[in-house]
């Protein structure tokens, strides 16, 4: 049972640490991405235009080229 204590616990601190993202429609958001150069480094790009809330954390994002759902924790205001 020591490895449900353990994510237990790790839960805990990722819920007090988490912050609450709410955008809206038409609003202008950063789009956190992988860098052209190294698709491990992650880098802000943007702005970029929600068109849509889905669900609780997902959000429809207007790209140059399309439009792609992406979760809150990858945006910013």
């Amino acid at each position: 049972m020591r490895g449900y204590k353990d994510q237990s616990k790790q839960k805990k601190i990722c819920i007090v640490k988490a912050k609450d993202r709410e955008f809206k429609p038409g609003e202008k958001v950063l789009l956190l991405l992988p860098s052209d150069n190294n698709k491990l480094l992650m880098q802000w790009k943007g702005p970029f235009v929600v068109v849509e809330k889905k669900g609780k954390n997902n959000y429809r994002i207007q790209l140059p080229e399309r439009v792609k759902m992406f979760h809150a924790n990858m945006l910013t205001k």
